[in-house]
């Protein structure tokens, strides 16, 4: 333990106190949480999805005590903290929650007011990965389901979904987010959906994802043909008007382009327009969703 930490404790222990607030780390039971939601409170609606994913959390054991937790005013009035109490009796499990009581009325101004912690920005803290694009492209993955081709937002998808997602594929998201054109914003390239698709081809086959993605971001360079996979797949994405980050529908649909663009390029099969076939992957496991379907290419071609 540093010195610095020594003297932190020296100097909060020795600090003038706050009257009137006081606050225990304690475990909450379903009951005390109902209990404690029947206190008067001037709070937001709740949302389910925010109840389901601290649920989950408690559930799955992927919960710790933490600085965040429930806040009562000096008139019993319950400031905040309702969606860890609401996900304590969904869950029907206690939790250690921190409790402080005794806030001044203003407090409640303060609280969820600033910068929100961004996936990314938790995962960079504890040490994960220091890489930006590495938890959308992870999300994106975890959430996308190949039978369907579709994308969700689901309660039953939470955090530690897109971490595990992140460690099993993590050597090829982070070559994808190292590659020169990961970082530029000015085409519909360097997205989730397409540096997700682009990881997954580095698995399957490492020069020719390699090759692919040098030739999507230098479609006109000296080793390109028209007909080739990545310079088709740059006409689709480099469209103004097709900026596939507006939207989740428009995202799946330049996922699937990119995967069937990419499974032609690994097949060497030249290819006319770029086409959206919702099952041109499927899911092996469920940390390692998608493989190519060379045969489902040549079926739709």
């Amino acid at each position: 333990m540093s010195e610095s930490y020594n003297e932190i404790q020296h100097l909060i222990a020795s600090a003038r106190l706050y009257g009137g607030v006081q606050a225990r780390m304690i475990y909450v039971t379903p009951h005390l949480a109902r209990l404690m939601l029947t206190l008067v409170a001037r709070n937001r609606t709740v949302s389910t999805l925010g109840v389901s994913r601290y649920a989950q959390d408690i559930t799955s054991g992927d919960w710790f005590p933490s600085c965040a937790g429930v806040g009562i005013d000096d008139h019993g009035v319950l400031l905040d903290g309702q969606h860890r109490l609401h996900a304590i009796i969904e869950a029907d499990q206690a939790a250690v929650l921190l409790v402080v009581t005794g806030l001044p009325r203003g407090a409640q101004e303060k609280i969820d007011r600033h910068r929100k912690r961004t996936l990314q920005d938790v995962w960079k803290m504890t040490g994960l990965t220091d890489t930006r694009k590495a938890a959308p492209i992870a999300n994106f993955l975890s959430r996308y389901d190949a039978f369907t081709g579709t994308h969700t937002n689901a309660p039953d998808k939470p955090d530690t979904f897109a971490k595990s997602t992140y460690l099993a594929h993590r050597e090829a998201i982070e070559w994808i987010c190292s590659v020169p054109g990961a970082k530029d914003h000015r085409t519909g390239i360097a997205t989730a959906p397409v540096m997700a698709a682009m990881a997954l081809a580095y698995e399957e086959c490492e020069p020719k994802a390699i090759s692919f993605w040098r030739i999507l971001n230098d479609p006109f360079g000296n080793e390109s043909d028209t007909s080739d996979a990545p310079v088709r797949l740059y006409q689709v994405l480099a469209r103004p008007k097709r900026l596939y980050m507006l939207k989740k529908g428009a995202q799946v649909d330049a996922f699937q382009k990119a995967c069937y663009a990419i499974n032609c390029w690994f097949i060497d099969k030249p290819i006319r327009s770029i086409m959206a076939h919702t099952v041109i992957r499927k899911l092996a496991d469920k940390y390692r969703p998608i493989q190519h379907l060379a045969q489902e290419t040549q079926r739709n071609d």
